[in-house]
């Protein structure tokens, strides 16, 4: 019951608003706009997590290539000693470095992926954004008209 009254209601306002931007085309015009700017920050706010993201897998990627590099040169330095169950633990643990360095080099490879995506919307949404505000000088335009139009009517009207 409760829920049969809040689709009617929903419905309801649904019709009255297409209503109103029927009557109004240019509202409909600036809602599409504020919606598209609304998109625009959502997006741009994305990118700058991901970019974060991005950067922070990038510096531990370069820590970790550090550390590789430091446990080959122990593991080289235990074999040439002699300690040569030291190096194997040595390379058993190089193993898991670059086994983490693959996984890391995949998440920054997906992430890297995302951005792109981002991207790709953000210049489509770009796109759309200056044809519409073009469309969007057109319906002021069509609406000051209009305006000036019903102002010449009533004058011409209170004249007679």
């Amino acid at each position: 019951m409760s829920q049969d009254w809040l689709d009617q209601l929903e419905q309801k306002l649904e019709q009255k608003l297409e209503e109103f931007l029927r009557a109004n085309p240019y509202q409909e015009t600036l809602l599409k706009a504020q919606s598209s700017i609304d998109e625009f920050q959502t997006l741009h706010k994305k990118r700058e997590v991901l970019t974060a993201l991005a950067k922070e897998h990038r510096e531990k990627l370069i820590q970790l290539a550090e550390d590789i590099r430091q446990w080959k040169e122990r593991s080289a330095r235990a074999r040439k000693a002699g300690a040569n169950q030291l190096s194997e633990r040595a390379d058993t643990h190089l193993i898991q470095l670059m086994s983490q360095g693959k996984r890391l080099w995949a998440d920054f490879e997906q992430l890297g992926f995302h951005l792109k995506g981002i991207e790709r919307e953000i210049a489509a949404l770009s796109n759309l954004s200056k044809k519409s505000s073009s469309t969007l000088e057109q319906a002021w335009d069509n609406f000051e008209t209009e305006d000036a139009l019903e102002m010449l009517k009533r004058d011409r009207k209170q004249k007679q």
